[in-house]
């Protein structure tokens, strides 16, 4: 019995715990998140086109509208696949003079 009051008096202190630690390892996360972002733009800007970036940003755009309206329901990772798919069968293969003409 004096085992069980021990767990329920510590429990909401493990629980804070977790949580707290849950919050710092999420906010690292998110600035890893935003450092490789700016990486990727610098990266993108380097080797990019105006035009291309801009025709990028049409086929994500595009590719983002098709999996919130076809896929309602679907989680986040779902609807990241499928717009993934649909952008490369839809537009990167038949428009990919687009991207390395210019």
């Amino acid at each position: 019995m004096q085992t069980q009051t021990i767990i329920e008096t510590v429990q909401p202190y493990v629980s804070t715990i977790v949580t707290a630690a849950a919050g710092v390892l999420t906010a690292f996360v998110l600035g890893g998140l935003n450092k490789l972002k700016t990486k990727v733009n610098v990266w993108l800007e380097a080797r990019t086109t105006a035009a291309q970036r801009e025709v990028i940003h049409k086929i994500a755009g595009e590719g983002f509208a098709f999996a919130q309206t076809a896929f309602k329901e679907a989680g986040g990772e779902r609807k990241l696949q499928e717009a993934l798919q649909y952008t490369t069968l839809h537009y990167v293969w038949q428009n990919r003079a687009l991207l390395y003409r210019q």
